[in-house]
């Protein structure tokens, strides 16, 4: 999901001023994964604005997406989280961290789920085949 979402902001830096940056909570982060995500992952670095590893340690423990993910709210307005409760996963974490902070903080969230997305495609699908009907 996130190189999904890497690859449709680097679309729309075509139309909109954009920035992307990259940045890991640690330094070499792709380093235990499989050969063809760590090509991926070095491309993705190539192509973004900005990129730098929060520390420059190598991974040591959990604790430091919790910085991360801290680090990523205190410094940013609101974000875009594509998120599914019922699956939980690393981004439930982020969430959690979110609902802490908006209690003393201001702070604009918005969650995308798979039904708003299969409702974007759907209104999409149908716009499209209105244009074809105008033909």
């Amino acid at each position: 999901m996130k190189t999904w979402a890497f690859d449709v902001l680097q679309e729309l830096k075509e139309i909109y001023q954009v920035k992307v940056a990259l940045i890991p909570p640690f330094k070499d982060q792709d380093h235990i994964w499989k050969e063809d995500k760590q090509k991926k992952y070095q491309t993705l670095i190539q192509l973004a604005d900005y990129y730098q590893p929060l520390s420059q340690k190598s991974y040591e423990s959990p604790k430091q997406y919790f910085v991360k993910n801290k680090w990523f709210i205190e410094k940013t307005d609101g974000c875009i989280l594509l998120y599914e409760e019922e699956f939980g996963g690393s981004p439930k974490y982020f969430y959690d961290l979110i609902l802490k902070y908006e209690e003393q903080h201001e702070y604009n969230v918005t969650i995308i789920n798979s039904f708003d997305l299969d409702d974007l495609a759907r209104e999409m699908q149908e716009l499209n085949q209105d244009n074809l009907n105008d033909v």
